[in-house]
């Protein structure tokens, strides 16, 4: 009887404890629930400690976006500021290629005819005056400047390929040329060839100047007036490319010839002019070069033109091409008055007394005379 009134004892302390904890929890979680009731905010029930949070961090994604395009528009500053090439350089750049293919035009042709007039392989010229000749495309043609313009891209990556060309073509006759196993023939056929080129990639150049101006043009038009140019509704007025190479053309002949009208010069070289009329010339190897000329003449004839240099066009080139020792020497008359002294310009100067007249009729006289100043430069040596 003890036994079980122990029992009962001690069940019911454990009941008790039980509820004792029961009602501690009870208290716990109504103080939790207590706590933890969310305040209401625009009819939302909303912790207030939250909506703080979710304000702070809208906040700083804002923030974050504003620095992101901030970063943007400097890096893209940044990277216009460090581009490496420019468009206006890129066509500066060309610019100095019509000027040094011409230049090469006339080394070539001064090469060519000093070799004609010795018919043999017994000399040739100096590796100086064919080396000269490279165009080093690798420094003169930025492709990475169009990368985002698959055609003009491509058309420069071509003219990249034909300046290589042109330069393997140069070192190609260098090597024949001091090679004795090889004929005088073989040796009119590389001449041939490097006398084809000059005005050749003069016209390729025009060309991609052409294409890259419209580009150019493009870019910096609107959106709705690039729509009307795609939709050919508006034209891009391009500025004639072939009219530049010829003035560039002449004034590189003029500038080449004040340089040498110093009576010490003038001695050296008057006597070596012949005009030939190279641009109609029938049998090798100036007949490449004239194949040449009649790519840039097809141009000029396609668009109906053929450019008028006017005499005071022309002055206005002598005077500024003309060197300081000259022109402290010579007035513009007076240059053209050493000409007139000599019987053999005659052709010449009555071409320039026309007042006016035509790019197509002039090169040849520009060209004559440029070989001749240059005959007293080129040195052969024997093989």
């Amino acid at each position: 009887m003890l036994l079980i009134l122990l029992q009962t004892v001690s069940i019911s302390a454990k009941h008790d404890t039980i509820s004792q904890s029961l009602n501690n929890i009870t208290d716990t979680l109504s103080v939790i629930v207590h706590n933890t009731n969310p305040q209401k905010i625009m009819d939302v029930e909303l912790e207030f400690s939250n909506f703080w949070i979710g304000l702070i961090s809208l906040a700083i994604g804002v923030l974050g976006v504003w620095f992101g395009w901030l970063a943007y528009r400097f890096s893209k500053k940044t990277a216009n500021n460090v581009v490496r090439m420019t468009a206006e350089n890129q066509m500066a750049l060309f610019a100095d290629m019509v000027r040094h293919l011409y230049r090469n035009l006339v080394c070539t042709l001064t090469m060519t005819r000093i070799q004609s007039n010795l018919k043999n392989h017994d000399f040739y010229p100096s590796e100086e005056h064919l080396l000269k000749l490279k165009m080093l495309p690798e420094d003169t043609i930025h492709l990475d400047k169009y990368n985002d313009n698959t055609e003009i891209y491509r058309v420069l990556h071509e003219l990249k390929l034909l300046f290589r060309n042109y330069d393997t073509e140069v070192d190609v006759c260098l090597l024949h040329y001091k090679n004795t196993n090889f004929r005088y023939d073989e040796l009119i056929k590389d001449l041939s060839t490097l006398l084809y080129k000059p005005f050749y990639l003069m016209k390729r150049i025009a060309d991609i100047e052409s294409e890259i101006y419209k580009y150019e043009k493009k870019k910096k038009c609107g959106f709705i007036k690039r729509f009307l140019i795609k939709k050919g509704r508006i034209n891009i007025i391009v500025p004639d490319q072939i009219k530049n190479i010829s003035e560039i053309i002449i004034s590189e002949h003029f500038a080449k010839l004040t340089e040498n009208l110093k009576p010490e010069t003038y001695k050296k070289w008057w006597k070596n002019y012949q005009y030939l009329d190279y641009i109609n010339q029938k049998e090798l190897p100036l007949y490449h070069l004239a194949r040449g000329f009649d790519v840039l003449k097809d141009k000029i004839q396609n668009e109906e033109k053929d450019y008028t240099i006017s005499f005071d066009w022309l002055i206005s080139e002598l005077n500024t091409n003309m060197t300081h020792s000259v022109k402290d020497k010579y007035r513009t008359e007076d240059v053209f008055a050493l000409l007139r002294d000599k019987q053999a310009f005659e052709n010449y100067v009555s071409v320039i007394d026309k007042k006016n007249y035509r790019f197509t009729e002039f090169i040849s006289y520009a060209l004559s005379l440029d070989v001749a100043i240059e005959m007293s430069k080129i040195r052969f040596i024997k093989t």
